[in-house]
């Protein structure tokens, strides 16, 4: 599902510029833990259009355990992920089920969570999207929690916009910054690590 409302309509007008010793990783660790405040979410990841324009990949993830390490590692912008569709189409985009397993594995465990992905835009600058994960148990995403995370990803372009201006380059890394953030009701039946045993005295 893609929705019609794009991130341009919900720029705020009293938004701020990131600090001047701000860099890339200061305002995408903001972005995520923000968001990770601000709605029900296991994970929350920033994803950027690398070199070249055809590819995404996760410059951040946050969240806990074992929900950030199912994101995709990366994937073309004609993939039929949320966070691909977000930036293709230049509207948030809802996926029930971000990375279902292939059909021969029959008795994979069903992905447990519901992926949504606004886009982080600036005019014509396709910087990436903002991807949250929360569990499909919580039901489809309200109204509410899509206007934050839009409005959360047009701050963001905001910020990144401002960087580009003082010359920092907006790319990902060879591999994402990975932060380990608990949020509310992320607890995922069936996908805990086990618990360790108690030391012996």
């Amino acid at each position: 599902m893609v929705t019609s409302s794009g991130t341009g309509e919900h720029r705020r007008p009293d938004r701020t510029e990131p600090a001047p010793d701000s860099d890339l990783m200061d305002v995408l660790y903001a972005t995520v833990r923000e968001t990770m405040r601000r709605i029900d979410a296991a994970a929350a990841a920033v994803y950027l259009v690398a070199e070249g324009g055809t590819e995404l990949r996760p410059a951040l993830i946050a969240g806990n355990a074992p929900s950030l390490f199912t994101l995709p590692a990366g994937m073309r912008l004609d993939q039929p992920y949320a966070t691909a569709r977000a930036v293709a189409s230049g509207a948030t985009a809802l996926l029930p089920d971000p990375d279902p397993a292939p059909s021969p594995q029959r008795y994979t465990r069903p992905y447990p969570y519901a992926a949504l992905a606004a886009p982080v835009l600036s005019g014509r600058r396709r910087f990436g999207t903002l991807t949250v994960l929360r569990l499909e148990t919580l039901g489809a995403y309200p109204r509410a929690d899509r206007t934050v995370v839009e409005n959360i990803a047009a701050e963001t372009a905001d910020a990144l916009t401002v960087l580009t201006e003082r010359g920092v380059p907006i790319t990902p890394g060879p591999q994402p910054a990975v932060v380990p953030i608990r949020a509310g009701s992320t607890e995922t039946p069936g996908w805990e690590c086990p618990a360790s045993p108690a030391p012996r005295a």
